[in-house]
């Protein structure tokens, strides 16, 4: 339930801030793969390990997220991929900083985690007291290297070999804490 809650929460955070659609924009768990009716760019969102510890009255466990980038190259030769996909005004670099500046002010203003415990909730705005939800927003931990990718990534042609590129975000320290003297079965 909080991974998912998570995923979902950063999922609408995205869409809302860049004005992204369901076809741009999802939870993806296949690594971030775009499915087949993306278009030229999709972003997927998908969970990062969970590391739990375990206290005397309850549960501490840290989550984060990755988000996957993937811009498809149609159209554009693989020698103007940089300027022309990378590093022009709007492209994968400007998109990725967007993405960055959307998700990392959860760490201070917990819009994030706010969506996630309302999740968690059953759709209604939690208590302070409730002792089952985010109580820290996760921060933007790096990027992987931009990586060009076949027709495969894309659920295209697979003998494309160079279709496009892509590029994972992480962002991490999220931390729910859940007390052991909740009686919700949907805590787990």
């Amino acid at each position: 339930m909080s991974q998912r809650a998570l995923n979902l929460a950063t999922t609408e955070e995205l869409a809302e801030t860049l004005a992204l659609g369901v076809s741009v924009c999802n939870s993806a768990p296949c690594m971030g793969k775009p499915p087949p009716m993306a278009g030229d760019r999709y972003v997927g969102i998908w969970g990062t390990s969970i590391r739990a510890k375990h206290q005397q009255l309850g549960l501490e466990e840290h989550h984060g997220v990755y988000v996957t980038v993937s811009f498809r190259a149609t159209g554009i030769p693989y020698d103007r991929w940089g300027p022309e996909l990378v590093d022009n005004e709007g492209g994968m670099n400007d998109f990725m900083d967007a993405i960055r500046i959307a998700l990392h002010k959860d760490k201070l203003n917990h819009t994030v985690i706010n969506r996630a415990n309302k999740i968690i909730a059953g759709g209604h705005t939690p208590l302070e007291t409730d002792p089952r939800g985010f109580a820290v927003g996760y921060e933007y931990m790096g990027r992987d290297n931009i990586t060009p990718v076949g027709g495969e990534w894309f659920q295209s042609d697979e003998e494309e070999r160079l279709a496009g590129l892509v590029c994972n975000m992480q962002f991490g320290g999220a931390v729910r804490l859940q007390g052991f003297f909740s009686s919700s079965h949907e805590d787990t």
